[in-house]
Order: C-alpha cells, then structure tokens, then sequence
C-alpha cells in the first residue's frame, strides 16, 4: 500500500497537469464570455496619417498583432484600401476581419472592424475614434468587445479563463495601437 502512495506522491506533477486542463471547465459556468476593453493613446502625427495607417496597411499593424504570421487581403475598395482580409496566426488559426473605412479623416475620423475566429467561437468588434490631441497630434480611442461563445467549441472555455485572468481583449488592442504608432513613426502616450 505504501508503494502505491509513494508512486502517486511521485506523479505530482502529472496530477497538477490534469487539475490545470480540468479547472477551465469546471470554473466554465461562472467565467464571463462577453469582455469590454478600451485603450487611449496620443500620438505625435495628425488624424490623416494615423487613419492612412490603420485602413491603408493591414500588414504593418495587423489585429493579430505579433501572432500574425501571413495576412491575405480579400476585398479592397476602389483606391485599394482594405475591408476584409484574413490573418494567419501561428498555420493554426485564420482570423477574418471585416473593417468599415468609416468618416473619412476631417478633424475626427471613425473606423469600425470586426474579427471572427472560428477557432475559438470568438467574436470581436472595435470601434476606433481619431481625433486632434493639440498642434500635429491625435488621439486615438479604441473600444473594444469580446464574445466567446458558451457552449461552443471544446476549446472555449479555457480562452475565456486566458482571456478573463490575462486581460487579454486589452492586451490586443494595446499591441495593435502599438504597431499603429510604429507604422506612423510617431511617438506614442498611453492616456488608458
């Protein structure tokens, strides 16, 4: 009897494998699936390059942001610009983005895109507002909400425990307004 104990004892860390897949689906019912962000930074260029950025050219801030492996554009307006596109993340997962150019940029632009992973039953919309933020500066607010279906796929739950313990809809956003600024070449400050 004691040898048996003794094996058990000295599969730990198996059995602290199996809690770890297991607690995802057991706190399944009490996890949120829908998730509210926002992220607010001020860049160094005005809302004309900041809109050109982010409608222009998927490919140097895609969503996916450094998980983005390839990004195939799949319509594009007449000037060329972008509206569904879809982003290979890690050969494993295509995203599909769907983007409404929105206001064309005056004083204040508006942009409004949605993802849809079929990995993960997720679904995400964003919601960009550019705006001046004092002499050659912008301000760009993005909201953000996440949905991962319940009952979906058998992977869900343990996306919405990552997402809810990591904050991950707002990870995603503040990487995305990252490589925006990086596409300006502009100097960036986080408001939110």
């Amino acid at each position: 009897m004691q040898h048996l104990v003794d094996s058990l004892y000295s599969c730990w860390y198996l059995w602290l494998s199996v809690l770890m897949f297991l607690l995802p689906y057991v706190l399944a019912p009490i996890l949120p699936s829908t998730f509210k962000s926002k992220a607010v930074m001020e860049l160094d260029c005005d809302v004309k390059k900041a809109y050109e950025a982010i409608t222009k050219e998927p490919q140097k801030c895609p969503v996916g942001g450094s998980m983005t492996k390839g990004l195939q554009v799949e319509v594009a307006n007449k000037d060329g610009t972008p509206t569904e596109w879809k982003e290979d993340l890690d050969r494993t997962e295509v995203v599909a983005v769907k983007r409404d150019p929105g206001v064309k940029p005056g004083t204040t632009a508006r942009i409004s895109q949605t993802m849809e992973s079929r990995m993960a039953d997720m679904t995400s919309n964003w919601e960009y507002l550019l705006e001046p933020a004092g002499s050659g500066r912008c301000r760009i607010t993005l909201d953000g909400h996440l949905e991962i279906q319940r009952g979906g796929k058998w992977n869900g739950p343990i996306f919405r425990m990552i997402t809810y313990l990591a904050d991950g809809g707002k990870k995603g956003m503040v990487e995305h307004l990252n490589l925006v600024a990086e596409a300006t070449q502009s100097r960036r400050k986080w408001i939110a």
